[in-house]
């Protein structure tokens, strides 16, 4: 079984990591590491949470979401990454 945890956790780690949380829809949240970093759980620019609405795993899907966010992040790995590259013609770092 995995830890469960709350979003109002997962924000202070994001917040303090300097990524951002998004909303996609019911259940669905995407979490962005901050402009030319990646999270160091598994090199990628967004971690998505999301689970079946009514079926009580919203603590275990935000459990799952910090457990990964605590590694950190780094920065990109990825020569030439669409991502980057995107984010920096849009004004990010």
């Amino acid at each position: 079984m995995s830890a469960k945890a709350s979003r109002t956790q997962v924000m202070r780690l994001v917040n303090k990591l300097g990524g951002s949380l998004d909303e996609l829809g019911a259940n669905n949240f995407c979490i962005d590491a901050p402009p030319g970093m990646v999270w160091s759980c598994d090199d990628l620019h967004a971690l998505v949470v999301s689970w079946h609405q009514g079926d009580g795993f919203a603590p275990e899907a935000w459990g799952d979401a910090l457990r990964r966010l605590k590694y950190g992040i780094e920065p990109c790995p990825f020569k030439n990454c669409d991502v980057c590259e995107e984010n920096c013609r849009l004004g990010g770092s």
